[in-house]
């Protein structure tokens, strides 16, 4: 879910920097280039994460691998940083 909540604030910016529909991707990091953002060398890498994570789970046997892959703590680090970058895209939004 941490991407799809990214994805989400991504598209309001990219609805409000260019006054147009956002594009049918899912692909974080052309999105937040289409916003002219310039996030850090480590918020692109959880950009690029989240994005991989998204297209390994659009199927539920997929889903069920990675849960048992991932662990509790490489789940709770991308939970904690995308709360961080979510905060930066929100001030981005005001």
């Amino acid at each position: 879910m941490c991407q799809q909540a990214v994805e989400k604030l991504l598209k309001a910016l990219v609805v409000k920097r260019t006054r147009s529909f956002p594009p049918k991707t899912h692909d974080l990091e052309r999105l937040a280039t289409i916003c002219s953002l310039a996030p850090t060398p480590a918020q692109s890498e959880l950009l690029r994460g989240l994005t991989a994570y998204y297209i390994e789970t659009r199927y539920p046997e997929d889903a069920r691998k990675i849960a048992r892959e991932t662990g509790r703590e490489k789940s709770r680090s991308y939970l904690r940083r995308t709360r961080e970058i979510m905060a930066w895209l929100r001030k981005e939004l005001l």
